[in-house]
């Protein structure tokens, strides 16, 4: 989520591998998944970046950082006004994170 949502990395690719892993393994679930096959995800997930040309943040307060900017320039996309629409969420001057 974080390559997709934070770093605009499409969510498809990390399906993709995902969806590979499962068919290798014949996982019908992801939590069928063992450590080992999720560590050989995480290596999957890497090459995802380096494909999109962007490497994930091993600091963990540089990706609050990065969470927390990408909370508040959603803020005006047609997707969270659409959802404020729908769930009739108005008068809001912003977010909070």
């Amino acid at each position: 989520m974080f390559g997709n949502v934070v770093l605009g990395l499409p969510h498809e690719w990390f399906e993709e591998e995902l969806k590979a892993m499962k068919e290798r393994q014949s996982a019908a679930a992801d939590t069928d998944l063992t450590a080992d096959d999720l560590v050989e995800l995480v290596a999957k997930y890497k090459e995802v970046y380096a494909r999109g040309n962007v490497s994930f943040p091993t600091n963990p307060l540089d990706q609050l950082r990065a969470g927390i900017c990408a909370v508040f320039q959603s803020w005006g996309s047609a997707r969270a006004i659409k959802y404020r629409k729908l769930e009739r969420v108005t008068d809001l001057k912003g977010t909070a994170v």
